[in-house]
């Protein structure tokens, strides 16, 4: 039986809010966020389950960014899936944001993944994509750009 998962994207401005049956994306919703998580989010995923019509019961698992990224905007993301969780009695998975979009990067070999901060900074990890699988080849870091002129590996750009 396919699983239905929910997932919450709220560790940049740019935030998201998604449904997935196994891989395939039922529905998505990009916040460029120009008020806060706090304002919009409750409210996006209400209008993305009425266009579906999904309730919160039907989900098998919450995802949440867990960052890097703003502090205050993982907290709100996680909070309100934790909230679920606890109250529908649902499991909750944390995703870190860098290895979310690495996987995206769908090329073979080695390659940095990276998510602007602020204060003119990256927060980056190098990965390696071997035979279809993600393998995170270093610590999550943070620089400023500088790094991504002198690495040697692909950007993980998307």
């Amino acid at each position: 039986m396919s699983k239905l998962i929910m997932a919450v994207d709220t560790a940049t401005s740019a935030g998201s809010v998604a449904v997935l049956k196994e891989k395939e994306i039922l529905g998505e919703i990009y916040l460029n966020m120009s008020t806060t998580h706090s304002e919009r989010v409750l409210k996006t995923i209400d209008m993305l389950l009425r266009e579906l019509s999904l309730e919160l019961v039907d989900f098998d698992f919450l995802v949440a960014s867990i960052g890097p990224g703003s502090f205050t905007g993982i907290r709100i993301g996680l909070s309100i899936l934790k909230g679920f969780a606890l109250a529908l009695d649902k499991e909750l998975i944390g995703v870190p944001s860098i290895d979310a979009l690495a996987m995206e990067f769908g090329k073979e070999g080695e390659f940095i993944s990276f998510i602007e901060g602020r204060a003119k900074e990256i927060f980056y990890a190098y990965f390696q994509k071997k035979d279809g699988k993600l393998i995170r080849k270093s610590d999550y870091e943070s620089s400023d750009f500088q790094i991504l002129k002198d690495n040697k590996y692909n950007i993980g750009i998307f």
